[in-house]
């Protein structure tokens, strides 16, 4: 991450040469000219450069136009003009068509998707993979109520297992409390995906169709300081004191990082046990962090 350096001139184009870039920040400086389009920035987006003077990425070049074959000299006038009379007519049974697909596609409702989610392509934002609503049913069962993890006032969360059989956290977003378009969305998406500490809960993809908003995030083993507080069984220890000191320094550093540290600064909004996640080793990771604006700021 190179934002916020008053770096000035132009992208040096030998990045576009290293194939293991996978994350570039060069937002908040003075570069000029044109932004590489070639290499690992295909996988990056306008938030990565803005707020520079940057122009705009070149657009493709057109695909080269095949060379038109010599005409043969036995071709008739009267069969250039039999061709021309074929393809008259046929243009005049497809314009009816034409125009009825173009006034479809302006009355098209104002969804974030256009397509079933279903026929959604695998797509990536930046380093998010874009997971198909299919993926994810499969995943909780169809979110089954059996695999939910929590409840919280942004939603439930889900326990899923993928295809390669990575264990993860599916949080199911209120559809009634979203807020904004699918572009706004994907900006907030990718700023929280951004915030990237040891001690905070990393995003790892997010799924979105007309009906559904749903964020892909690591599962937790020992789940959350709530949880080993108040839902252990008599055969389950109790956290000791040392445990308990490593878990509330290690909430507090993710938290100065979200405020002081983040580019641009996270306000959690939300910080109680049932948000401030264990891992393995029982190290504390806090979760739900920019969540309060993907939703509605009066309900956090």
């Amino acid at each position: 991450r190179l934002n916020n350096n008053s770096l000035v001139g132009t992208i040096p184009l030998s990045l576009t040469t290293i194939d293991t870039l996978q994350v570039l920040d060069l937002s908040n400086n003075g570069l000029v000219g044109d932004v590489p389009v070639n290499g690992s920035f295909s996988l990056f987006t306008p938030i990565s450069f803005a707020n520079n003077k940057l122009n705009n990425p070149p657009p493709a070049p057109p695909p080269p136009i095949p060379p038109t074959p010599p005409a043969q000299s036995g071709i008739s006038s009267t069969g250039a003009i039999a061709g021309g009379v074929a393809a008259g007519a046929a243009l005049l049974f497809a314009a009816p068509a034409i125009v009825l697909a173009l006034w479809r596609k302006r009355k098209a409702p104002d969804h974030f998707f256009d397509v079933p989610a279903e026929e959604d392509p695998e797509v990536h934002l930046g380093q998010l993979k874009r997971f198909s609503l299919r993926e994810l049913q499969v995943a909780t069962d169809n979110f089954s109520n059996k695999n939910i993890l929590g409840r919280g006032g942004f939603g439930k969360v889900y326990k899923g297992r993928l295809a390669d059989g990575s264990l993860v956290a599916v949080k199911r977003l209120k559809e009634e409390r979203t807020q904004g378009g699918e572009l706004q969305f994907q900006t907030e998406v990718e700023m929280i995906s951004m915030a990237v500490h040891r001690n905070l809960l990393r995003l790892r993809g997010f799924c979105m169709t007309p009906t559904e908003r749903l964020l892909v995030y690591p599962f937790m083993v020992n789940g959350s300081v709530a949880s080993c507080l108040r839902e252990r069984s008599e055969f389950q220890p109790a956290l000791d004191w040392a445990i308990r000191k490593r878990i509330a320094l290690g909430a507090a550093r993710g938290l100065a990082y979200l405020h002081d540290h983040c580019d641009p600064k996270i306000i959690h909004r939300d910080v109680k046990a049932a948000n401030i996640l264990l891992d393995e080793e029982f190290e504390a990771v806090v979760g739900d962090f920019g969540l309060a604006k993907l939703m509605d700021y009066k309900d956090t």
